[in-house]
C-alpha cells in the first residue's frame, strides 16, 4: 500500500508513453517502478521487421542485485554510484547478461554446442581448479592454445578469477616458451595437442603445474576438470586490474610483454561492435 510507509506489500506502476513528433513516431517508452524490485536496469529494445532475428536488446548502466549482495561477493549492499557500472564493472555486467539468456546458444565449436548455462558451469569449474592449483589474483598463466572451446573457457575462467592470462603462439619454440614463462613470471601453463611437443621440450614449462587439452599425460585434463561440480564464480577483478599480457613479435630484439587492464579490454571490445 503506497500510502502506508509501514507496509511491506509490493507496489508497482507501469507507464507506456509516446513522444508526439516525427522523429519518435511509433516508438513506445515504457517506465516501470515499484517497491522491492529485484533489479534496476535501462534498456533499448530494437524491433526489426521481416528478419529472422527480430529483437535486439541494448542494456546500459545496469545495477544488478543478488540477495542484497553485490556481484563481487563482498556482501556489501549495492548502492548508486557516480560512475556507471558499464564503464568500471563490465565483468558483473557480462555475468548478468549470461543469467538472462541461460539456455541460449553461447558457443559453437564443430559438433560442440554450449548454452550460456553450460559454458558458465565449465568456467566456474575451471576457475575453482585454478584456485586449487594455487593461482591467485594477479598471477600469470601462460597459454599455448589453438582457437577452440577450451581456449574460450580458459580465457573467461582467468578473467573472472583475476588471473592475468598470457596467450602465446601455439607454434612457439621451446626456447620462446621458456622466455615467455620466465619474463612473465608465470605460475602455470595451459597447452593442447598443437603445442605439446614444444612444451615437453621446455624445462621451465615442465616444472610448472599444467592443464592440457586433448593431450594425455601432459597435465590435468581440462575436459574432466571443467565437468567437475563447483560453485558459480563471481568476478574477482575490477576495471583497473590487469586482464592479460600480450608479447610483441620481437623481430629485432627480445619480445616485450605489454599488460592490458580490464578497462582497456572492454573499450577494445566495444570499439569492434
Amino acid at each position: 500500500h503506497v500510502g502506508n510507509p509501514q507496509s511491506d506489500t509490493e507496489s508497482f506502476v507501469a507507464l507506456r508513453a509516446r513522444i508526439s513528433n516525427w522523429r519518435w513516431a511509433g516508438t513506445p517508452f515504457y517506465l516501470r517502478t515499484g517497491k522491492r524490485l529485484q533489479a534496476r536496469a535501462s534498456e533499448i529494445a530494437v524491433v526489426f521487421k521481416d528478419r529472422f532475428i527480430n529483437w535486439m536488446y541494448i542494456w546500459f548502466v545496469p545495477i544488478l542485485f543478488i540477495k542484497g549482495s553485490d556481484l563481487y561477493g563482498t556482501n556489501k549492499p549495492v548502492e548508486n554510484r557516480s560512475t556507471p557500472w558499464h564503464t568500471t564493472h563490465y565483468l558483473p555486467m557480462i555475468i548478468g547478461y549470461w543469467m538472462i539468456f541461460l539456455q541460449a546458444l553461447a558457443l559453437v565449436d564443430g559438433d560442440q554446442r554450449l548454452s550460456y548455462a553450460a559454458l558458465y558451469g565449465r568456467i566456474s569449474a575451471l576457475a575453482a581448479h585454478l584456485r586449487e592449483m594455487g593461482l591467485r589474483h594477479g598471477d600469470r598463466l601462460v597459454t599455448a592454445l589453438q582457437n577452440h572451446h577450451a581456449a574460450a573457457t580458459v580465457h573467461w575462467a582467468s578473467q573472472l578469477s583475476g588471473i592475468v592470462i598470457v596467450p602465446v603462439n601455439w607454434r612457439a619454440t621451446p626456447d620462446e616458451i621458456d622466455f615467455f614463462i620466465e619474463n612473465a613470471e608465470a605460475r602455470a601453463v595451459v597447452l593442447d595437442s598443437a603445442s605439446s611437443a614444444a612444451i615437453a621440450a621446455c624445462p621451465r614449462a615442465m616444472a610448472l603445474p599444467r592443464i592440457a587439452f586433448q593431450t594425455d599425460g601432459m597435465g590435468d585434463d581440462i575436459q574432466s576438470t571443467t565437468r567437475a561440480p563447483a560453485p558459480d564464480i563471481t568476478p574477482r577483478a575490477n576495471a583497473e586490474a590487469w586482464s592479460l599480457m600480450l608479447y610483441t613479435p620481437g623481430t629485432t630484439a627480445k619480445p616485450k610483454g605489454v599488460p592490458r587492464r580490464h578497462r582497456a579490454e572492454r573499450a577494445s571490445a566495444v570499439a569492434h561492435i
